[in-house]
């Protein structure tokens, strides 16, 4: 977890036309899980088409933030059921933040360790992304299946 943060936060501090969070869908597309790397594609291709107006993410959603700064670093990882929960602070001038800046959900497939969704403030990042698929019309992302694993590595 903390090999993304430490890929991805030079991207994010790099001032783009194009969001940090496109680069990750475009160059780790592995590491999301479906149902958000599908939220996150419709939210980049509807904000392309609005031209003119915010129609999509306006902060980053893995940093939790419009302008983040210093460093982001995973502080705990959790079990909790078949999910993990990397908690993740922000650190400054040398001082980490009181508070987590955003927990992220991991979850083990088929596919290895995926990156299934991020909370911040209570609020999951595919709780926003639904809402605003809703409001455009566009389809809910489809949840993947929570249950055991069976002997062949599914679920």
């Amino acid at each position: 977890m903390q090999s993304f943060y430490d890929w991805y936060l030079p991207r994010a501090l790099k001032e783009t036309s194009s969001p940090a969070w496109e680069q990750a869908i475009k160059y780790k597309p592995n590491v999301f899980d479906g149902p958000l790397r599908t939220a996150l594609k419709a939210d980049l291709a509807a904000q392309a088409k609005a031209k003119d107006e915010i129609v999509g993410l306006d902060f980053d959603p893995f940093l939790n933030s419009q302008d983040p700064q210093g460093k982001y670093k995973v502080v705990k990882v959790e079990e909790k059921g078949l999910k993990m929960f990397a908690t993740v602070r922000c650190v400054v001038n040398g001082n980490t933040t009181p508070h987590p800046i955003i927990q992220v959900e991991i979850y083990h497939g088929r596919e290895g360790w995926l990156l299934t969704n991020f909370i911040a403030d209570n609020e999951s990042l595919l709780h926003i992304l639904a809402v605003q698929a809703k409001k455009r019309g566009d389809p809910p992302p489809r949840k993947r299946p929570v249950g055991p694993k069976n002997s062949f590595g599914g679920i």
